[in-house]
């Protein structure tokens, strides 16, 4: 069933954000230093998310499952993942007193360089996590004038369950 839900894309479909666009573009940490590019991309495809689940989720009705237990099932699960559409998540933790929290931008640029940051923070020991997750940051390319220092990573499970995820969806 869940399988069948329609991919997209962030932003408006046209480009398709990849690590060496991220390295030719010069991208910025924060969103401000990115004119808001990945937050204004990322607020559409959220916006696209929750319309494309909502015609996918609608599809099911009393006529086609008749089975109150089975309708049930399918409201819990519509209502999970729409909730997970609007929570960010990512290793990477932005503590700039004005910055955004979550640090959207931020784990958009981890989740495009996934790769790099789950090899850089896979196995490391934990009091060097939040210095090899900058250091993968930047070696992708990610700049940021001061900000370097309000960065920190959290290596728990449901964090690292998402990079290794993003890891598959880049591999398919």
């Amino acid at each position: 069933m869940l399988k069948t839900i329609p991919k997209h894309t962030l932003g408006d479909g046209d480009e398709e954000y990849t690590l060496d666009k991220f390295k030719n573009e010069g991208r910025y940490r924060v969103m401000t230093g990115d004119h808001y590019r990945i937050y204004n991309d990322l607020s559409r495809a959220y916006e696209k998310e929750v319309k494309l689940l909502d015609d996918y989720f609608s599809r099911f009705t009393a006529d086609n499952v008749p089975e109150e237990w089975k309708q049930d099932i399918i409201r819990y699960i519509y209502r999970v993942i729409l909730k997970s559409v609007s929570q960010d998540r990512g290793i990477g933790i932005g503590a700039h007193p004005w910055e955004e929290n979550p640090a959207r931008t931020m784990l958009v640029e981890e989740a495009v360089n996934a790769k790099l940051v789950y090899e850089y923070v896979e196995g490391e020991e934990e009091r060097q996590v939040t210095f090899v997750y900058r250091k993968a940051l930047q070696n992708s390319g990610i700049s940021s004038n001061s900000s370097w220092n309000y960065v920190g990573a959290n290596r728990d499970e449901e964090n690292m369950k998402k990079l290794e995820i993003n890891l598959i969806l880049k591999s398919e």
